[in-house]
């Protein structure tokens, strides 16, 4: 889940996207093994790195907290649009004051919302953790999501099934 949204991140940069990368679960040693991994297999991706800018989550941070973090992070008057990805959106949660559910229930409204007033310059990748049926955990963040994919481990230790679960817009592949 972690490379996935790293990989994503680092190539919306590349293509000329300002990326705000919310690390709620690896610390910097992980995420740094991960994102050199990817670099090593794409340098063309260096690029972007300036409009790449991570963030190591703390106990607390509300909605509000991360959009000042993004506020100070990109360039708000520009019309370059702006990912937002948040690995795990579950963690980010749990380390929060909110109800588990309300949390949830916080922070998709919150990028439903902004994804929705900005037309779209302002997209949202959150990583989601399953729950024993193999749906996102919290039955209302698929419902404000443009697109689901869901990922379970494959038949080798380094293969990933992903299935587009869900695309509001497009048939999707």
């Amino acid at each position: 889940k972690t490379m996935l949204a790293l990989a994503s991140g680092i190539s919306a940069a590349a293509s000329g996207w300002q990326v705000c990368y919310f690390a709620a679960e690896d610390d910097r040693h992980g995420l740094a093994t991960r994102f050199n991994l990817f670099m090593n297999a794409h340098p063309e991706c260096a690029v972007g790195m300036d409009n790449f800018h991570i963030f190591q989550t703390g106990r607390g941070q509300r909605p509000h907290d991360l959009t000042i973090d993004i506020a100070g992070a990109v360039d708000l008057k520009s019309d370059v649009p702006i990912l937002v990805i948040i690995d795990s959106l579950n963690s980010l949660v749990e380390m929060s004051h909110y109800a588990y559910l309300d949390g949830l229930t916080q922070y998709g409204l919150w990028a439903m919302m902004a994804r929705r007033i900005s037309g779209g310059n302002a997209s949202f990748l959150l990583v989601s953790e399953t729950n024993k049926n193999g749906e996102a955990k919290g039955a209302k963040l698929p419902y404000w999501s443009d697109q689901v994919i869901l990922m379970k481990r494959g038949a080798g230790a380094d293969i990933v099934e992903m299935t587009l679960d869900k695309s509001r817009r497009t048939g999707g592949t």
